[in-house]
Order: structure tokens, then C-alpha cells, then sequence
């Protein structure tokens, strides 16, 4: 009689589902709470990324309607360098032009924000430019952005040069970091380029 009791308690019991779904959703919640933060920080993370896009655009544009800010790039009355010739280069030559190596180069310049300014850059011209920039893409700081000014051989002889200008955002960590899966969440660097055909005062 005791032998069929304890039989029938583990049919009984083995038969018994009270209490499967909330095991179940134990087993399943774990994993699916990752899942949906991972699945918010992809989305937080692609909305910054396009944010950035605009922003270095957006950057760019100002850059090259101001005048440099580098000092190096400046002439004595404050505007843009002015491209000079090499002197063996003869006017009306059909090689003296930039293009074919007569005139002097001028040397790529790099300014960045913040901390990393170095004492050629103006804080209050990039200032305007960092401005343009943090507009769209929120959450950086001025050390994150660099302008970057490169002779690419346009202009001509005596007139002001017209340099490649770059606007990049840095990588960077994500500011929504949530280190689901024990790593950092970091952002590569955005750039946008134009050609300053408009440097001004």
C-alpha cells in the first residue's frame, strides 16, 4: 500500500505544470533583456552616426567661408595665404601653372579643440566651426573635432590659395555605453571635405 502511495505522489507530481511558465520565463528573461538594451544601443548608436555625418557636413560648410584658423595659413592683412610662384616659373608658360609644380606649397595644417589647441589656432574661429558641428552631433567636445587645411594644388600665383578642407569628428566611446557584453561601444570618425573656394575675413 505504501509503494503505490509513493507512485502515485510521482505520477501526480510529474503531471503537475504549476509554476512551468514561470520557470520558463526565468530561463527566457535573462537573455531577452539583453536583447532589447543591445537592440536600444545599436539604435542610439546608428541615430548618433548619422547625427555625426550631418554635423561634419554641416562643419565643413562654415570652414570654408572663414578665413583659416590657422595663423600659418594667414597673410599679414589677416585673409588667406596667398599662393606664390617658384621663381624659374615664367608667366604665360603653358607649365608655369600650380599644377605643374610652380608654386610654392603650403604646408597642411591641423587644428583641434580644447585642450589639444596648439597656440597658431584661433579658439574663437574654431569655436564657430565646433559650433556648426555639435549642432547636429550632440555629446562631443571640442577635443573630438578637428579642421584640417590641405594644399591640393588649386589657385593660382599671387592670388589666395584654395586649400582641401576636412572636418572630422575623432572616434570615440559611445556616450551610451552599456557594456552588455564587456566591451566598449566605440564610434569610428566622421569626415566631410570641401573645397574652400570662398576663404574670407
Amino acid at each position: 500500500m505504501t509503494g503505490r502511495r509513493q507512485t502515485d505522489r510521482r505520477r501526480s507530481f510529474g503531471a503537475d505544470e504549476r509554476g512551468a511558465a514561470t520557470l520558463e520565463f526565468v530561463i527566457v528573461f535573462g537573455p531577452l533583456i539583453i536583447l532589447f538594451f543591445f537592440i536600444i544601443e545599436m539604435a542610439f548608436a546608428y541615430h548618433w552616426a548619422i547625427a555625426a555625418q550631418k554635423g561634419v557636413e554641416n562643419g565643413v560648410r562654415v570652414a570654408v567661408v572663414q578665413a583659416p584658423v590657422h595663423s600659418d595659413l594667414l597673410d599679414p592683412g589677416g585673409g588667406p595665404a596667398r599662393v606664390r610662384r617658384v621663381e624659374t616659373a615664367v608667366l604665360g608658360d603653358e607649365g608655369g601653372s600650380c599644377a605643374a609644380g610652380n608654386c610654392v606649397t603650403i604646408a597642411d595644417e591641423t587644428c583641434q579643440g580644447g585642450t589639444l589647441a596648439v597656440a597658431e589656432c584661433s579658439t574663437t574661429d574654431f569655436q564657430k566651426i565646433f559650433q556648426a558641428v555639435s549642432r547636429l552631433a550632440y555629446g562631443i567636445a571640442p577635443e573630438d573635432v578637428s579642421i584640417t587645411y590641405r594644399d591640393v594644388n588649386l589657385g593660382y600665383a599671387g592670388e589666395p590659395y584654395v586649400p582641401l578642407v576636412t572636418v572630422r569628428i575623432e572616434p570615440r566611446a559611445f556616450a551610451l555605453d552599456l557594456n552588455l557584453f564587456g566591451g566598449e561601444t566605440t564610434l569610428p570618425g566622421y569626415e566631410a571635405s570641401l573645397v574652400a573656394e570662398d576663404l574670407s575675413n
